[in-house]
């Protein structure tokens, strides 16, 4: 039986990487298709997994993001369409999920951005299953359901999770990345990813080149992860500021990381996993967010710049410490223990 993941973004490209392995483990074969986008073809390269780039990122304009999306569907039409797989496992891609649907492809979809409307409304409807943490309160993603065609799973755990208990994944290149990043005898550095903000539903005012000057002042390496070229232009004239030039795996440098910044969330929800005080500036209060603090790990959240400014003071001056909980991590489950569920029903 072979199993089609599709990934869109840096997240998604480890979720559906970390669960291509799982698969295959289980003798199924994979495939994996992503689209030129920041680090998302460069990370899958990185951990030498097999995948076919397909299309490329739109731009911040909706035309741009529209006409690429065609662009992509067309190509990818023709590909799966050759390489028949059985079922689609996603994050909301419409072109994935589009050609999936037009091919009579049963489609797993997964999401934890109830608040990315438009992504959301192209896909969540046509999926077969809609799987989502229970964080997530069920009407925020019951507004994109059609009851008679989509079944709702949900799982007690959040995505990222499905990574964090992979030895290979977590510790893969440590030596090459400290290498490559001028690390070696640097025992403190602080990880930043900026906001995702050309996405259709940001709307928000751009806080990163305020963020990158108060970093800067710091005598501790940054690690500045841009999600567009522009940002990287910008910060790559920053003193005191590392911007890879490609992928590189995060994870393995989480034991030398004071603090992880994120205007997103994930990767703050990653490392507050990992024990690292980690701050979101995403400025909408998310319910995946919620639920990690209620668990007890370091998670904190920011509106303003100054909020921004006082968790960086109190990181520094040591106010705020590292906070493991393996005991509450191993009793939390992964999406794949909801899929699995879902494909004995296609064996």
């Amino acid at each position: 039986m072979k199993i089609w993941f599709d990934a869109l973004t840096s997240k998604e490209a480890l979720l559906m990487l970390s669960l291509a392995r799982k698969f295959r483990s289980k003798g199924f074969e994979t495939i994996i298709t992503c689209r030129k986008y920041e680090y998302v073809e460069s990370l899958l390269t990185l951990f030498r997994e097999k995948h076919f780039c397909i299309g490329k990122y739109g731009g911040g304009t909706l035309e741009g993001k529209l006409v690429a999306d065609i662009k992509r569907m067309k190509e990818l039409v023709e590909f799966i369409r050759k390489e028949k797989p059985a079922l689609l496992i996603s994050y909301p891609s419409p072109s994935a999920a589009r050609i999936a649907f037009g091919l009579k492809i049963p489609i797993i979809l997964m999401t934890d951005t109830p608040h990315a409307e438009e992504v959301s409304r192209l896909t969540i409807p046509l999926a077969n299953y809609a799987i989502y943490s229970k964080c997530i309160r069920k009407e925020l993603i019951r507004k994109y359901i059609l009851g008679d065609y989509t079944k709702e799973i949900t799982y007690d755990g959040i995505d990222e999770l499905e990574w964090i208990g992979d030895n290979y994944i977590n510790t893969f290149g440590e030596e090459e990345t400290i290498n490559e990043l001028g690390l070696v005898g640097k025992e403190k550095i602080i990880i930043y990813r900026p906001e995702e903000e050309k996405a259709t539903y940001y709307k928000y005012r751009p806080l990163y080149k305020e963020i990158l000057t108060l970093l800067s002042r710091l005598n501790i390496p940054i690690i500045f992860l841009p999600r567009y070229e522009s940002q990287k232009r910008y910060a790559s004239k920053i003193r005191n500021i590392i911007v890879p030039e490609r992928a590189i795996n995060i994870r393995c440098l989480f034991q030398k990381t004071l603090a992880v910044i994120s205007g997103g969330a994930s990767l703050a929800r990653e490392a507050a996993l990992y024990g690292i005080p980690s701050l979101t500036y995403f400025p909408e209060e998310l319910d995946v967010n919620r639920c990690v603090v209620e668990w007890g790990f370091p998670l904190y959240h920011a509106r303003d710049i100054y909020a921004i400014m006082e968790f960086i003071n109190k990181v520094v001056k040591g106010e705020i410490e590292a906070k493991r909980n393996f005991n509450k991590l191993r009793s939390l489950e992964k999406p794949s223990d909801a899929i699995f569920k879902i494909i004995e029903e296609y064996l």
